[in-house]
């Protein structure tokens, strides 16, 4: 795919901190990344087996400044729908109360003749 690199992997990294703080030192995080529609889109999933989210939290989630937990910004979620959103992609969860959380980020693929890498794209 091509994008900004650096919002790219922050992006992500935002994904894995909050599933790591959500497990705290006894949970399990998986991230997995895989083509879809015949290679024309990425998609990168980070889960947890935290306490997951109730349908309230999942509804704000990507709203800036709200957060779940106590001490916590608001904006990494933001800012991971905001880089989605500028590289033509999407990002959204799945969880339930007591179950854990998906969080799935889909970002355009780069065609097959489009050249793989350009100067600053990830």
């Amino acid at each position: 795919m091509l994008g900004d690199r650096r919002l790219l992997e922050r992006a992500v990294l935002n994904l894995v901190e909050n599933a790591l703080q959500a497990v705290a030192a006894a949970g399990n995080v998986a991230v997995h990344v895989a083509p879809l529609a015949q290679g024309q889109a990425v998609c990168i999933t980070v889960s947890d087996n935290g306490p997951g989210l109730d349908a309230a939290a999942q509804h704000r989630a990507f709203e800036a400044f709200f957060s779940t937990k106590r001490g916590g910004s608001g904006l990494g979620l933001a800012l991971v729908k905001k880089t989605a959103v500028e590289h033509h992609g999407d990002v959204r969860l799945e969880s339930a109360p007591g179950q854990g959380t998906r969080a799935i980020l889909t970002l355009p693929a780069v065609p097959a003749a489009a050249p793989a890498t350009t100067p600053g794209s990830a």
